[in-house]
């Protein structure tokens, strides 16, 4: 299995957190079963098989494992959103799509059209162009997102979700029911979900060296080290 990752356009960084590729080998047994690990995003992912066949599917914010079903000659490319932002782009409540899996996508429209249209994408090139233009329009439409629900899931992140989350609260300068009610609400997940998760997908050893434990060390951390 061939998994590469890349980044969106500086404009869209904000609110994208990472494109990414899957390509499957034509050696791949039929029916293959591969997990995507749970990241707490919402994923949009077009997919195109060795015969031309495709498919569209959105990946609402989860807390374990996503199994997907491969054939020889898959090849997909997927939009991971950071984990405040994407509902915000898609206009949807991100509860409302926790733990779903939808396939095809049937709303919002410029969602269905970009998977098709990265389905069809031959090459990386191909796909961040397409996704970097079809994507500007509905960033800007989603708007401000919340500071303080973003400072938070950079010191989860940052941290390995090792991080009380009542400390979390103290650092966003926010009390724990209201940090609780607004990180829910922006990532369809609670702080302590997140946190699980983040220790399942530590940041690069190489990137760190250590898993920090205090926001001075969220603030020392290198921008490639707080993406999801």
């Amino acid at each position: 299995m061939y998994y590469f990752e890349f980044d969106p356009a500086p404009p869209l960084a904000a609110h994208v957190a990472r494109y990414w590729g899957l390509a499957a080998p034509m050696r791949l047994p039929g029916g293959h079963a591969h997990q995507l690990p749970p990241d707490g995003c919402i994923t949009i992912i077009g997919t195109r098989s060795a015969t031309g066949e495709q498919r569209s599917s959105l990946v609402g914010p989860r807390a374990e494992p996503l199994t997907l079903t491969l054939n020889p000659g898959d090849r997909l490319w997927g939009i991971r959103f950071w984990p405040d932002a994407g509902g915000a782009v898609l206009h949807e409540e991100p509860r409302r799509l926790h733990g779903h899996f939808v396939s095809p996508v049937t709303a919002p429209a410029w969602a269905l059209g970009l998977a098709r249209v990265l389905a069809a994408c031959a090459d990386e090139a191909a796909a961040a162009r397409a996704a970097d233009e079809m994507l500007a329009a509905p960033v800007v439409a989603a708007g401000p997102l919340d500071p303080l629900v973003r400072m938070a899931v950079r010191g989860l992140i940052v941290t390995n979700g090792d991080m009380e989350i009542a400390e979390l609260a103290r650092g966003v300068r926010l009390g724990l029911r209201q940090l609780e009610r607004r990180f829910g609400a922006a990532t369809g997940l609670s702080p302590l979900q997140y946190a699980r998760i983040r220790k399942m997908r530590p940041v690069l050893p190489h990137l760190l060296g250590h898993a920090p434990r205090s926001w001075d060390d969220v603030a020392r951390a290198p921008a490639e080290a707080t993406r999801p």
